[in-house]
């Protein structure tokens, strides 16, 4: 697959619409680029669910969600929703994911900023994490702290049980928009005014990269509302159990964090939860299935049982070397049988962008701000990822109608 030469332009007019809220066209932008790009307008109903004072947090309740739609007239009877790691900060990375897959599959792709995440977060964050990195640097033994990490680990240090209320929040978040899709009522504005792209009973499709595969299979396991009974996942480098990952890096969690975490939602939210908290997570099916997907032994059964059922519907991609899920790992807590494709890519944060070399803080910034576009160390790998994605939702048996091959898991 070539990249299209248009990708820098594309990018600034999908960045354009997002940073003023109103979407416009850039000068050129038009039938002639394969994917155009809208927005919908979200109002969280999971916003109860947070702690008080995170419920003050205005820019998490209320935000753009970006639609991009192939240039068609035809109303879609498909979608992809693309999700995105922990601690992601902006779109820029997901932007070729997202533009690339709508290209290619030929319906619409929708990025769903979780809870906390992309811009469900305060601009003030960038300037805080300055603060709270000078003081976490602090803390004896504490490795990994960074500008790009303080502020989550800040928060997740002070209430690790903010985890599982944001996570219960997109999921509610999540379903929301569900029910906008089956029901065809998912209305995006964009340039020349509101656009319905979905029919009645879309089929959503799921592509979880990192924490957000978590959500994406618990939705599929849940399915409470009986919506996603077509639907497919692709996990990409997401899935093992929380507490055999290494999550610990400059753009992630620092250390201190990670163990708080962990320790919290084994055994010390006993003590430590507050009112309510335990409840939450012991006595809803969203707590317990919270449970069987973190945590190694932390379900009513193995997570590998449950899965069973979804084979068919289910693709891990992964990098057998990735430091933070290793992709050998992912099939020990997903169970023997699920298809998996390994391939070699670059830093779990930026697997088409950057390798996993450590580089100084204003290096790493800069490579950020550039990943609008894959590395040319990593067009093949991601060339070869599209495809790979591309055929396994666009049919069973692939698009030339040949079966699609996996690595053993």
């Amino acid at each position: 697959m070539a990249f299209h030469e248009d990708l820098g332009a594309a990018y600034e007019a999908f960045r354009n619409g997002w940073l003023s809220r109103s979407p416009r066209e850039a000068p050129g932008q038009a039938r002639g680029r394969p994917a155009q790009f809208m927005w919908l307008e979200i109002s969280s109903g999971g916003g109860w669910y947070l702690l008080s004072k995170d419920q003050e947090i205005l820019e998490n309740l209320s935000f753009l969600l970006p639609i991009f739609l192939p240039h068609s007239d035809a109303v879609a009877s498909e979608c992809l929703i693309l999700g995105h790691g922990f601690n992601e900060s902006d779109f820029v990375k997901l932007f070729p994911w997202a533009y690339c897959l709508c290209r290619e599959l030929r319906i619409p792709v929708l990025i769903f900023p979780c809870a906390f995440h992309i811009n469900r977060r305060p601009g003030s964050w960038v300037r805080l994490g300055r603060t709270y990195h000078h003081r976490r640097k602090q803390i004896p033994g504490n490795r990994r702290s960074s500008p790009f990490n303080a502020v989550v680990s800040q928060r997740i240090s002070e209430a690790p049980e903010r985890f599982l209320r944001g996570a219960l929040q997109s999921y509610q978040d999540l379903r929301d928009l569900l029910r906008l899709i089956r029901e065809g009522s998912l209305e995006a504005r964009g340039p020349r005014g509101p656009v319905r792209p979905l029919a009645h009973g879309a089929t959503p499709h799921f592509l979880g990269y990192s924490i957000s595969g978590y959500l994406f299979l618990g939705a599929l396991l849940m399915d409470v509302d009986g919506w996603l009974e077509e639907s497919r996942l692709v996990l990409f480098n997401s899935f093992t159990a929380w507490d055999e990952a290494n999550p610990v890096s400059v753009l992630v969690i620092d250390r201190e964090a990670y163990e708080r975490g962990t320790s919290f939602y084994l055994e010390g939210y006993r003590k430590e939860g507050s009112p309510g908290f335990r409840s939450l997570y012991e006595d809803t099916p969203e707590g317990n299935r919270f449970r069987q997907l973190f945590l190694k032994n932390g379900g009513e059964r193995p997570l590998s049982h449950d899965v069973s059922g979804l084979r068919d519907r289910l693709l891990v991609i992964a990098d057998p070397h990735d430091p933070i899920f290793p992709g050998r790992a992912i099939g020990g807590h997903l169970g023997e049988g699920t298809a998996m494709v390994f391939m070699s890519l670059g830093r779990h944060e930026f697997p088409f962008n950057l390798p996993r070399q450590e580089m100084g803080f204003v290096r790493l910034a800069r490579a950020m701000r550039e990943s609008w576009a894959p590395s040319p160390t990593y067009e093949e790998a991601f060339s070869r990822w599209v495809s790979l994605v591309t055929r396994f939702l666009g049919s069973q048996a692939g698009l030339d109608g040949s079966p699609l091959a996996h690595s053993p898991g």
